[in-house]
């Protein structure tokens, strides 16, 4: 099953110079739901967490975190779970 490690900053990196940034505050692994979201990309949850993710890119399209936005100029990255089975 595909999953994603989703990790939330509290800045938008495209504004904020690399070394200026802190860690990600939170983080979940997503799973495959085998949906399509309004994006248009697959939709994957797990954690809190519901994300439309392209799979080719890893681009995060569209999130919730716990049933809400991202407050403006958070962002979002997934990385693919190598670990998945």
């Amino acid at each position: 099953m595909e999953r994603f490690e989703i990790l939330i900053f509290p800045f938008n990196e495209q504004d904020m110079p690399e070394d200026a940034r802190g860690p990600a505050v939170r983080s979940a692994i997503v799973r495959s739901t085998g949906e399509q979201g309004a994006s248009g990309f697959p939709r994957y949850a797990g954690d809190g967490v519901q994300a439309d993710i392209d799979p080719e890119t890893g681009a995060v399209e569209a999130i919730t975190v716990d049933g809400a936005e991202l407050e403006d100029s958070w962002s979002a990255r997934a990385v693919r779970d190598t670990e998945a089975s």
